[in-house]
Order: structure tokens, then C-alpha cells, then sequence
């Protein structure tokens, strides 16, 4: 009886893999559908003007959906991992009763496919445990990126404010689905650039999420106004302008995998 009850446990636990599956997607997307109401109360809020205090508000709303996305990582994570370890704990405890087919538990092991299927079961609970320990770090990467973002467009709060929905939106993202599905696309999350003043400093961070960080950026047109150069790891435009300008910039950025994204057409103004 005792192997019976192993068998019987494995296929509750074969069972609990595509109901897992399934409690991360609808986790996912109430959590993405709960925001995208926050982030719609905020803009009623905040329409008349985007000052200091919606940016604070919106970089509150960012990091917190962050967080509540990073825990559905782990926790889906550390389940993926508790169901693996049970399934070789039974299989293990079962495997000798499949000898013989006079065993009531053998023909049940025999019905969901001995060890040769439970393997399978074993490489797809592995499978969505990388996924979701993928999709945690991207979460990390992103509210780090986010938060680079803040500190290098401290002062423009219509900037932060606009990049936050995006950066909050990825990390919900991050990883989605099975380890068999298209990972999430690369994306340049900036949509403008802060102006300059002439010998004064100056730092604008551009931001990305999506794909397999860590990003590498690079101007592929336009003129630069002199002074000031873009840090190809960081996102950052950073100096000191020398001179008045109007410069029109594109620039592209690629993860790790070799993705690629481009945003075109940023006005970089430095007036007298």
C-alpha cells in the first residue's frame, strides 16, 4: 500500500503541473490588469500637470508593481522546485513495484508511463523553474535600470513620469510564459530627451527593458552636441555641453542575445 500511495501522489503532482501553469499566467495577468487601472487613476490625477509629486507617486507605482511581479517569480520558482523534488522522491519509492504487472500499484505506474515519462515531467517542471528564476532576474534588472533612470533625470518630473508605466509594465513581463514560448521583446523604453544649457552639467539615462540584460548602447545617427558623450553600458548622455545646439538622435540598443532595439528622431536641444 505504501507504493500505492507514491503512485497515487505522482499523479496528483503531474496533475498540479499544467494547474501551476496556469494560477502564474492568471496571477500575471491580475496583477497587470490591476495596474493598468492604478496607472489610469494616476493619469486622472495628475492631467492637468505632471510635477514633482505625481513623479513621486508614479516612481512609488513603478517599483511597487515591480515587487508584486518579483514575488510571482519567486514564489512560482521555489513551487516549481518543491514539485521536481517530490516527483523523484515518489518515483524513486515507486520504481520497484514496476516490475510486476500482477501489482495493482505497478499497473498504475505502468499507466502514467514508469520513469521514462515521469523524466519528461521532471524536464518540464525544471523548464518552468528556469523560466521563472529568468524572469525574477529580469524583474532585479529592470527596477535597477529604473531607478538608474530616476537618479540621472532627477529635476525633469514629466520625463520620470512618462517612463514609469513602461519600466512598471516590463517587470510583469519579465519571463512570461513557459520556457518553450518567445521571450519577452526588447524595447527602448525612452520616448524624450531633457534639454541642456551651455558648460552646465548634464545627464539623461536612456532606458530599455525587455530581452536578456546587460544592454549596449550606441548612436547610429545624428550629430551629438560637443561636450557630451553616451556611456555604452549605462545608457547614459553625460558632460557638459560646449555650445548651443539641435541635435535629431537615433540610437540602438542590444541585449544579450544579440536582440536588437532602435529609437529614432530625439531632440537634444542645448538653446542660448
Amino acid at each position: 500500500m505504501g507504493s500505492f500511495r507514491f503512485v497515487v501522489l505522482i499523479a496528483m503532482l503531474i496533475a498540479l503541473l499544467p494547474a501551476q501553469a496556469s494560477a502564474q499566467a492568471q496571477s500575471r495577468a491580475k496583477l497587470a490588469n490591476k495596474y493598468e487601472k492604478k496607472w489610469q487613476k494616476l493619469d486622472n490625477a495628475c492631467k492637468v500637470k505632471i510635477d514633482d509629486y505625481c513623479a513621486h507617486l508614479a516612481i512609488v507605482q513603478a517599483d511597487t508593481e515591480c515587487a508584486e511581479a518579483g514575488k510571482i517569480y519567486s514564489k512560482g520558482s521555489t513551487t516549481w522546485t518543491w514539485i521536481n523534488f517530490a516527483l523523484v522522491a515518489a518515483s524513486a519509492a515507486s520504481t520497484a513495484v514496476g516490475a510486476s504487472a500482477t501489482i495493482p500499484s505497478a499497473k498504475i505506474w505502468s499507466t502514467l508511463g514508469g520513469t521514462t515519462a515521469l523524466g519528461a515531467v521532471s524536464t518540464t517542471a525544471n523548464a518552468n523553474n528556469a523560466t521563472d528564476v529568468s524572469g525574477l532576474a529580469a524583474v532585479n534588472a529592470t527596477q535597477q535600470s529604473f531607478n538608474a533612470f530616476v537618479i540621472g533625470n532627477y529635476g525633469n518630473p514629466v520625463l520620470i513620469y512618462d517612463a514609469a508605466y513602461g519600466y512598471g509594465s516590463a517587470c510583469v513581463t519579465a519571463g512570461q510564459g513557459s520556457a518553450a514560448t518567445k521571450p519577452v521583446a526588447l524595447t527602448v523604453l525612452t520616448t524624450k530627451l531633457a534639454d541642456g544649457s551651455t558648460m552646465a552639467a548634464y545627464s539623461q539615462f536612456l532606458a530599455a527593458a525587455g530581452g536578456t540584460p546587460p544592454y549596449t548602447w550606441v548612436q547610429t545617427s545624428g550629430n551629438m552636441p560637443g561636450g557630451l558623450k553616451l556611456n555604452a553600458s549605462t545608457g547614459e548622455i553625460a558632460g557638459q555641453p560646449t555650445s548651443t545646439a539641435n541635435a535629431t538622435l537615433t540610437f540602438k540598443v542590444t541585449d544579450s542575445t544579440g536582440q536588437t532595439a532602435t529609437v529614432s528622431n530625439l531632440s537634444l536641444s542645448v538653446p542660448n
